[in-house]
């Protein structure tokens, strides 16, 4: 299979982060890949920055994470590797702290795709002294899809519906901007 075989088609490409909170996994920062194509996620922005679930009786110590997180709000960075380990120091409080971005970043998608075809092919690497396990969907090249900040209000109720879920970043890479031709996104699949 070609080295990085996922290239999903996307309107705009939103990614949360999310943490365990009282039982519950929450958002907590949304980024916005503003620049972005089959080789690289460049250009991202800090968009939204979630307010603390009061239902889930935050503590004052995930308030603060979500103080520190408030700051960055509208930050731009050069990369989206460099965004996530920004915004995941801040939200630490710790600026040495380090975090795969591409496991623990999601995107909440929806596609004309089979679910059972995500994470199928995976690639093991070392990185920051660690074995890390990157996961791809290679039958989902030029699939088209759409990415939303959190889960949609409404869903699709027909049996037809497209599936729809979170998915790791890095499960869905690398992704291409919805005007690439299908054939361009093929074509730079096949050259990887």
């Amino acid at each position: 299979p070609p080295r990085h075989p996922t290239q999903m088609r996307v309107p705009r490409l939103l990614v949360t982060y999310r943490e365990r909170i009282g039982g519950h996994r929450v958002p907590i920062v949304v980024l916005e890949v503003i620049d972005f194509d089959a080789k690289r996620l460049g250009i991202t922005r800090v968009v939204r920055v979630c307010g603390a679930p009061r239902a889930l009786g935050v503590q004052a110590f995930e308030a603060e994470r979500f103080a520190r997180a408030r700051q960055l709000l509208g930050k731009e960075y050069t990369g989206f590797p460099r965004a996530c380990q920004q915004v995941y120091a801040a939200i630490c409080g710790d600026k040495d702290a380090h975090i795969n971005c591409m496991d623990a970043f999601e995107v909440y998608v929806r596609g004309d795709f089979d679910p059972f075809l995500l994470g199928t092919w995976c690639e093991r690497k070392e990185k920051h002294g660690e074995e890390i396990v990157e996961r791809f969907s290679p039958m989902l090249a030029a699939a088209v899809a759409k990415t939303f900040d959190e889960p949609p209000a409404m869903r699709p109720h027909s049996p037809t519906a497209q599936w729809e879920g979170w998915i790791t970043v890095g499960e869905g890479r690398p992704y291409s901007h919805i005007n690439t031709p299908p054939q361009s996104v093929e074509a730079a699949v096949q050259r990887m």
